[in-house]
């Protein structure tokens, strides 16, 4: 089902942070602060690939029948879908990712209607603070202020948007 697929796909993408965060072998030190974000959608796609052991499909921007082409998607033809919006931390403010929420990802890439799981990944690879209200916040800040838009969001419109992430900043 849709949902039995999100969830798979919400415990790869934390599978795959583990991979760059914690293990013995992370190879985090290959990404900086000026990676493009095309390359990190095409790590983000490769590494779900791999762990997804076949389950799934993994397509990276791959076009809907409007012309929008969704940055990853996870899919069991005929089946199930869930769009994957990866963001890179660093450029984008709070009202952009809460933009990504309801304009990018809900209104262009979970079409149609019955595609009701996606999920925005927030992907840091910046040591920075964020704007928000007029104070900088660290962030876990910022996550927290993006995971309580997508929390309101979902209960306006019936959908569950998640947002993961991927820390690729080394451990202080």
């Amino acid at each position: 089902s849709n949902e039995d697929l999100f969830g798979l796909v919400r415990r790869h993408l934390a599978r795959v942070g583990h991979l760059v965060e914690k293990d013995d072998f992370s190879y985090r030190a290959l990404f900086s602060s000026h990676t493009p974000e095309k390359e990190i959608q095409r790590w983000v796609a490769s590494s779900l690939k791999l762990v997804s052991r076949g389950l799934y499909a993994v397509v990276r921007e791959n076009e809907l029948a409007d012309g929008n082409k969704v940055d990853i998607s996870a899919l069991v033809e005929g089946l199930a879908r869930v769009p994957i919006e990866v963001k890179p931390l660093g450029p984008y403010s709070l009202n952009q990712l809460t933009a990504c929420i309801s304009d990018q990802l809900h209104a262009k890439y979970m079409r149609p209607r019955d595609v009701k799981f996606g999920t925005l990944l927030l992907v840091r690879q910046v040591d920075k603070e964020w704007d928000i209200g007029g104070r900088l916040v660290p962030f876990e800040t910022l996550v927290e202020a993006v995971r309580s838009f997508a929390t309101e969001f979902n209960a306006k419109h019936d959908t569950v948007i998640t947002v993961e992430i991927i820390d690729l900043l080394a451990p202080a």
